[in-house]
């Protein structure tokens, strides 16, 4: 099933930049919280691809680069029956023991809402203990409906679901929820394991040397990553998995060293219990390093033959006269003072993060930074995206504010005409004379005024070479969706459990039992897109994002027999997690 979905999640990246199709589906199943990939499929969906425009056709390839690396190194593979979400209670108390209620938006909105009624997988990250993977029955409620884009979670029973994974409550956090009969039909569940913890020291009076103490305890007892890290290698090594004795200490062990800032209780690893070879997926120095027979070294191994270095392109005859429109003459000039402006902004931005190219800064997918820095990947991405973020705002201001409505900050209807020719003029001023090497990423601060123009053109072509004939823009019906989270998810062999990482950066897992794995038959080539993938739906909605944020999962295939684990992190560099399964 993992290999399966791996597959054919590579087949559709090989189509991306050529197929207009297959980079609509991709993109819509990869929604991101700062909107870049919505900005892309716009102008895919507007021609810009079939234009060849170098800024969508350079961004559609460091997108591959950026999916081709999080397979390799990762295990992200994506599944479309699953999705990442809120966990709520069921205030009615209408819900049985060992139920819950999932409703899902589509890539259409509330139109498209769909009430999922099956066998599930629920977990959450951080997932060490099998018993983390609990299997319950998603069914219609109709006095919860009004829920959506959560998981809603009975009240009923001596213990809650969420406690059961990975010791969670319902303060906000988020829950993996699959329904892939497939996946899900492979799952035995385990008893949940306790996470009480080891009580707490207290302390009548606290002084600043109480205070002080604690910090540096902190600071040397403080060994979240090397007990994942451990856990994760030595459930690929030990017979049986993440259910090998060495490794349920561990995952105890884990829980208590994420309650020690809370209980003053340090974990203490034993020698016994550290890895002395790890697996070549963790990336580790060869030395130390071996080869995994299972299901994660096969997905680095196979993976990491297509991850080549990224390089922009330049694509001639970019230029798109269609988008000079009439009265843009009338910005031109201010255009060319803006776009210096911007391009100089954009420069020290790169210097100061050390990125080389203007479309890893507004994409966010950055390939590597000449910085020397103790931070981890994703906190770089983040102070460039929240950078750039800024930069863009100030000049969509620039754009739009003399023609905002009286005593509003949205363009008055009857001035869009001149904020096209304003969008025009700064598309203008970049593209007309573009030579190799040029920055060319200031007007599509303004994409989507851009993207009204296209399709206005297109439609104006379409009547003009067929009077009868009538223009729909969109996806010709493509509502793709899926799962993706910036976060990892694994699900190989899913018999049992494995880390992943934590927002530090550190590796959980999630376990899930999974039977015979490996005996399934590997699917068709020629399945590349079918009716179950074109219909499941997107995940979940982040209060910044227009779009459900699809949640993702990857694969980690460790232990002999049939251990196997899933599990979910967040957006980290970091080897994911633990694997499970059975091979």
């Amino acid at each position: 099933v993992i290999l399966d979905l791996k597959n054919k999640q590579m087949r559709d990246l090989a189509k991306l930049e050529t197929d207009d199709t297959t980079a609509i589906k991709v993109l819509r199943q990869n929604c991101d919280e700062h909107g870049t990939t919505k900005m892309m499929l716009e102008m895919v969906k507007a021609g810009f691809l079939q234009n060849q425009d170098p800024f969508i056709k350079n961004l559609l390839a460091l997108f591959k680069h950026r999916q081709h690396e999080e397979l390799a190194k990762k295990a992200r593979i994506l599944v479309p029956e699953g999705a990442y979400l809120l966990g709520v209670c069921d205030e009615t108390g209408d819900l049985k023991e060992g139920e819950i209620f999932v409703q899902i938006s589509g890539s259409e909105g509330s139109s498209k809402r769909r009430i999922i009624e099956a066998e599930c997988i629920v977990v959450r990250c951080p997932c060490f203990h099998p018993g983390d993977v609990r299997v319950v029955r998603a069914v219609n409620c109709e006095s919860l409906a009004h829920l959506h884009d959560v998981v809603v979670f009975n009240t009923k029973g001596s213990r809650g679901i969420p406690s059961m994974c990975s010791g969670g409550d319902l303060d906000g956090d988020d829950f993996t929820v699959i329904w892939d009969e497939r996946i899900v039909k492979k799952v035995k569940q385990c008893e949940p394991m306790d996470y009480s913890g080891q009580g707490t020291l207290t302390a009548n009076n606290v002084t600043i040397h109480d205070i002080k103490r604690f910090f540096v305890q902190y600071a040397v007892s403080d060994n979240l990553g090397v007990i994942a890290n451990a856990h994760l290698a030595l459930s690929d090594q030990l017979e049986g998995g993440p259910f090998h004795s060495k490794c349920l200490k561990l995952a105890k062990l884990h829980s208590d060293a994420v309650d020690f800032p809370k209980s003053g209780i340090p974990a203490q690893m034993t020698p016994d219990l550290r890895a002395e070879k790890y697996p070549d997926f963790m990336e580790k120095p060869p030395g130390i390093s071996y080869e995994s027979e299972r299901i994660l070294g096969r997905i680095f191994r196979e993976c990491s033959k297509a991850l080549k270095p990224w390089v922009p392109q330049d694509y001639q005859q970019s230029f798109n006269k269609l988008l000079v429109i009439d009265g843009h003459e009338d910005y031109l000039d201010d255009a060319h003072k803006f776009k210096e402006e911007y391009d100089r902004e954009m420069s020290s931005l790169k210097n100061q993060y050390g990125v080389k190219s203007d479309l890893e800064v507004v994409s966010g997918f950055i390939t590597g930074t000449d910085i020397i820095t103790n931070k981890k990947g994703h906190d770089i991405r983040k102070l460039i995206q929240g950078a750039y973020a800024g930069i863009r705002r100030k000049w969509r201001k620039e754009l739009e504010e003399e023609f905002y409505a009286p005593g509003s900050k949205n363009v008055d209807h009857q001035n869009q005409p001149f904020l096209e020719r304003k969008a025009s003029a700064w598309y203008a001023v970049c593209y007309q004379d573009l030579k190799p090497g040029d920055p060319y990423t200031f007007p599509w601060v303004a994409w989507d005024t851009l993207c009204t123009i296209a399709h206005r053109v297109r439609t104006q072509q379409l009547t003009e070479d067929d009077p009868t004939s009538v223009s729909v823009s969109g996806d010709e019906g493509i509502e793709s969706t899926v799962i993706e989270e910036p976060s990892q998810f694994i699900a190989a062999g899913l018999t049992s459990h494995g880390p992943q990482t934590t927002p530090s950066g550190t590796p959980l897992a999630l376990a899930v039992t999974m039977q015979n794995l490996s005996s399934e038959e590997p699917s068709s080539p020629v399945d590349a897109v079918d009716s179950h993938d074109i219909e499941a739906p997107l995940s979940t909605h982040s209060p910044n994002q227009s779009e459900p944020r699809p949640l993702r999962i990857a694969v980690t295939l460790l232990t002999g027999f049939q251990a196997g684990a899933i599990s979910v992190e967040p957006d980290v560099d970091d080897k994911v997690l633990h694997e499970v399964l059975g091979y």
